[in-house]
């Protein structure tokens, strides 16, 4: 600021002295010629007036005095002219950048919102395969059943909870399958067998009594461990581990099993949300990827951080818990979220245990208690 007004007070003065400098060589002019009308005389005859030779003194005065007025004079107007014309020039040159901003802006957003909508369709087209367990009769029935879209992503968190329940559990079982089929059967001879004895009489026997239920489903819950164990690969020496580590490398052991199953069905979807946000974090102007201070590299804009919510605002609560625990295993989706805070309004009550929130860096917060604490603080209880 204070450049620019000793630049305008350098051209004021400039144009003054040019001003000035022209005004005196025309009062000189018109001086002159006044004098010199009333003073020189071209006669006829060289004898009657002054000798001619004298005439030029007259153009010798012209050039010596008001020419140097008027030389000073387009010296300043030169210095003035080439002066506005660098402001010019400047102004053109802002004018580009600027429309060149606004239209690397509308490249990125046209670039972002088509890879947002993008993110969209392939949610819609996830497609997974899960494993439903029941008991029918006397036997374990195990179907397969196809879910779509975020019903996919809501059946992977079930999934996924199967996997920790069976990691954390020391009495999985590693035993054949059929051999739980087995037990059922003869759970259900020997309690068919005893009620025939009983009432000694060959009639159809109320098999769905408690007694056979309690005994049943312990059986089924046993067979679906079994399963399960089998279904995601569970070593017994995973089982053994898993209560040996801290809860970031059980999120991390649990999520991976998972992906092992699952990941050619939903890598995809997780794949082209990390690349969002690497797009986004390789155009923002602050971030520096080669920052040696790790709380510099965390810095980001606030326009890129709004970009960044436009991802959170689509995405639901399935989704959002599903990339927290994809963030487990993935460090560099870790640090792109907690450097966008991406997560922010995804609640620890969804987690699939209360000790995954802050495991790893990104620390949730309870919706209800985080609502019921603002009613708190804005009203005062009486005693």
């Amino acid at each position: 600021m204070k450049a620019k007004k000793k630049k305008n007070w350098i051209e004021l003065l400039l144009k003054i002295v040019a001003i000035s400098s022209l005004s005196i060589g025309l009062i000189i002019l018109a001086f002159f010629t006044f004098f010199l009308c009333n003073n020189f005389i071209i006669a006829s005859t060289l004898e009657q007036g002054e000798i001619i030779e004298n005439s030029g003194n007259i153009g010798d005065f012209f050039g010596g005095v008001i020419g140097s007025f008027w030389a000073l004079t387009g010296v300043f107007l030169l210095y003035l002219t080439l002066n506005m014309q660098k402001e010019e020039l400047v102004n053109q040159r802002t004018e580009l950048q600027n429309t060149r901003e606004v239209f690397e802006i509308q490249k990125f957003e046209n670039t972002f919102f088509n890879l947002l909508q993008n993110q969209k369709h392939l949610l819609s087209e996830l497609k997974i395969e899960a494993p439903v367990i029941d008991r029918d009769f006397g036997k374990f029935d195990v179907q397969i059943k196809l879910h779509t879209g975020t019903n996919a992503l809501i059946e992977c968190r079930s999934q996924l909870a199967t996997v920790f329940d069976i990691l954390s559990n020391p009495n999985s079982t590693m035993c054949d399958q059929s051999d739980f089929q087995h037990q059922l059967a003869n759970l259900l001879m020997e309690y068919v067998h005893f009620e025939q004895k009983k009432t000694n009489v060959n009639l159809e026997v109320d098999i769905e009594n408690a007694a056979f239920i309690d005994e049943a489903n312990a059986l089924l819950q046993s067979f679906k461990r079994a399963y399960y164990t089998d279904f995601f690969n569970i070593h017994e020496k995973d089982i053994k581990i898993f209560s040996q580590i801290d809860s970031k490398t059980k999120c991390e052991l649990a999520y991976g099993i998972f992906f092992e199953k699952y990941g050619p069905t939903i890598g995809h979807y997780f794949r082209n949300f990390y690349h969002i946000l690497k797009f986004l974090d390789k155009i923002d102007p602050l971030v520096k990827p080669d920052a040696k201070d790790q709380n510099e590299s965390l810095i980001a804009t606030t326009d890129f951080i709004q970009y960044a919510q436009f991802i959170q605002a689509q995405m639901s609560s399935s989704e959002l818990l599903m990339v927290f625990y994809n963030a487990s295993c993935f460090t560099k989706v870790l640090q792109l979220i907690n450097r966008y805070g991406l997560l922010e309004n995804l609640s620890s009550n969804l987690l699939i245990d209360e000790d995954h929130n802050g495991a790893f860096g990104i620390t949730l917060k309870k919706v209800d208690s985080y609502f019921r604490q603002n009613i708190y603080n804005s009203t005062t209880i009486n005693e």
